[in-house]
């Protein structure tokens, strides 16, 4: 067995590759969640710009590859130069016995940890007048790149792992050259326990603190930015188009830029009171806690923490058909999709103030459909690849 320093015979030594292995990244909190389940059997170099202190140990090596944190372009060419580097550096005589990275991030990797497709989301984008053009020509180019990078370590990989059926449909789609790779589905993990609402939480009290009210009917939609992909702008036409004004949003996310920007929209739609932009939170729940109903029309995902995140706190979800979710949402009995046009939402959002009284136990259904995607069970799917590839 090949190992390294601070690896025994025992514990094989991984090298983990992934710009922000923190709970805050979306495909960056599922490697840590494999970092945090496995390190007491295994060692692992965790390649990156940040790693969470909780899993920093004597089998957890941090191997800080400094980063700039804009633009996004930026962070991914400097990481794609400076990582191999940096790794080959540490692994001059010895090197992992496994190697596991996001994504295209570093593509000599063993097994490949995809979150995206990129080429699938370039042939799917609408083209449509947005609300920052600068902006948005940054994300293509991002996902141009991003796309050429993906395929290189696709080819490379012995085994490509992915969120949900849907993504591996993707891949195989758009890489023909794929047909005959293993890829592995595993489900995002959520922490059941951490997202049920505590008897004690006042929800009456922190929706006072966002000046909403006890009466009022509340949705939440959660995102860290890129919010005209996410669905934000058909949400808030939709919202505007609701006769009920009790009907309120809070938008749990985005920078001080995003949020600038969609202020103004919402403001052009007659929402003001009726919207309420809390920012970026390290901890979303008591804003889930706080809801009623979890709305997410997005244009492409492969298996979106924050609706799983929202299903675990019981809140009924409210969302296109995209992967992942589509595994668990049961149209009418814990959550319903719909069409991404504001007319499909609207008439969804008009319906529920019909049957609010049944929210609630919809939502409870939803926690329960979720509930085989307990932590555990991802930590033990990776224990088996991982220690299978070995």
């Amino acid at each position: 067995m090949i190992t390294t320093t601070g690896a025994t015979a025992a514990q094989p030594l991984v090298a983990v590759f992934d710009m922000s292995v923190t709970a805050n990244s979306p495909a960056g909190s599922c490697m840590l969640q494999i970092v945090r389940g496995l390190k007491d059997c295994l060692s692992f170099h965790v390649v990156s710009d940040q790693l969470d202190e909780a899993v920093r140990g004597s089998s957890v090596h941090w191997l800080r590859v400094p980063l700039p944190q804009r633009p996004v372009l930026l962070r991914f060419v400097t990481y794609q130069f400076l990582c191999p580097i940096f790794y080959r550096l540490r692994h001059r005589s010895s090197h992992a016995a496994l190697r596991i990275a996001t994504q295209g991030e570093f593509v000599s990797c063993d097994i490949c940890y995809a979150h995206f497709c990129h080429r699938a989301y370039l042939a799917l984008r609408i083209k449509s007048a947005p609300l920052n053009p600068l902006r948005e020509a940054a994300r293509w180019l991002t996902h141009r790149f991003c796309a050429r990078k993906e395929i290189k370590a696709f080819r490379n990989a012995r085994i490509i792992v992915v969120p949900s059926k849907r993504l591996a449909a993707d891949l195989r789609s758009s890489y023909p050259e794929l047909s005959q790779k293993t890829i592995v589905v595993i489900p995002n993990p959520v922490d059941l326990s951490s997202f049920e609402r505590p008897g004690d939480f006042d929800a009456i009290e922190f929706r006072h603190d966002l000046q909403l009210e006890a009466g009022d009917l509340v949705l939440a939609f959660v995102a860290l930015g890129d919010f005209e992909r996410k669905g934000l702008p058909i949400l808030l036409e939709s919202l505007a188009r609701v006769a009920t004004p009790s009907m309120k949003l809070l938008v749990i996310g985005g920078r001080a830029h995003e949020i600038s920007t969609y202020r103004r929209f919402a403001e052009r739609y007659g929402l003001s009171g009726r919207v309420t932009f809390v920012g970026y939170r390290s901890d979303v729940r008591p804003y889930l806690w706080s809801s009623d109903i979890f709305v997410f029309p997005s244009l492409y995902e492969i298996f979106p923490l924050a609706a799983l995140q929202a299903a675990a706190a019981a809140l009924p979800i409210v969302t296109t058909r995209v992967g992942g979710v589509e595994e668990f949402i049961r149209e009418g009995a814990n959550g319903w999709f719909i069409d991404r046009n504001p007319e499909a939402l609207t008439e969804r959002l008009t319906r529920a103030v019909d049957f609010r009284s049944q929210l609630p136990a919809i939502g409870a259904k939803a926690r329960e459909a979720v509930g085989r995607y307990d932590a555990s069970a991802f930590h033990k799917r990776w224990a088996d690849i991982i220690f299978a590839s070995l």
